[in-house]
């Protein structure tokens, strides 16, 4: 696991730029229930629905105002160059992010030896104990991935 990108939520709201700054009723879009159920407890007046497909369609609902905002994880906007468009991160306390949000896992052969010495040098060791002890709290709390 490289080094764990930022852990927080991003809004894209081109109009309303804040979640406290969207109006009554506003249409947010994501396709995390986690990120549902913390919207609505910060804004219940909210209207929350449920966006799937490639990130960049799911901007694209934001910015060409289909929805009045979209939550997505700010660590694969980022990679994707697309981070520009975020208007406001919503991060710890406030919202919390998914175990393992933000982490990259590379994965090879485990008979493979050359390529695991290759990766080795890649792995971030604070990270690795970190998402590690995230899945093994959640998997003590009997949740779901």
């Amino acid at each position: 696991m490289p080094t764990r990108e930022d852990v927080a939520d991003a809004l894209i709201a081109p109009r309303d730029r804040t979640l406290q700054g969207l109006a009554r009723g506003a249409t947010v879009g994501t396709g995390s229930l986690r990120r549902r159920a913390q919207l609505l407890h910060a804004r219940p007046d909210l209207v929350v629905v449920g966006v799937r497909g490639e990130r960049r369609d799911r901007l694209n609902k934001a910015l060409g105002g289909e929805l009045d905002g979209v939550v997505l994880a700010e660590a694969g906007l980022r990679r994707l160059g697309l981070d520009g468009h975020v208007t406001e991160r919503l991060g710890p306390p406030e919202f919390l992010p998914a175990v393992g949000q933000g982490a990259l896992g590379i994965e090879c052969r485990i008979d493979d030896e050359s390529t695991i010495a290759l990766l080795a040098p890649m792995d971030d060791p604070a990270t690795h104990r970190a998402v590690v002890a995230e899945r093994r709290v959640l998997a003590e709390l009997e949740g779901a991935a």
